[in-house]
């Protein structure tokens, strides 16, 4: 079994690396925020039917774990926005610096003058 790793200049970017693993926690926050919800529907819907204060209070309860849920789902997805933005432009000025620091291949022209004032 072979595998071929991309190459050229896209192959070590950001996106390329970081798309499987970011969809992937995209999809179970997803996930576990839809099973969240459902959870407090169902409480709500069995303490409707109970009509009883210990009904009530799971409803509660129940809204609570949902609210910090979703607080800290959106929280977490903006953080991790910001610090992908934030570690793609530190790749795009460190290769921007290097390619300016990193010597040009092939022949160049240098004048008379300038290897006169070298020697001396």
């Amino acid at each position: 079994m072979t595998s071929s790793l991309p190459s050229g200049p896209s192959a070590g970017s950001a996106g390329s690396r970081l798309s499987r693993p970011a969809g992937m926690s995209l999809k179970m926050s997803t996930v576990l925020f839809a099973i969240m919800a459902m959870a407090f529907i169902v409480a709500i819907i069995f303490a409707a039917n109970s009509s009883t204060v210990v009904g009530w209070l799971v409803v509660i309860v129940a809204g609570g774990w949902l609210a910090i849920f979703a607080f800290l789902v959106f929280t977490f997805r903006a953080a991790a926005k910001k610090a992908g933005q934030a570690l793609d432009s530190a790749q795009r000025d460190f290769a921007r610096d290097r390619s300016k620091a990193a010597p040009v291949a092939g022949t160049s022209v240098v004048s008379e003058r300038d290897t006169l004032l070298d020697e001396k």
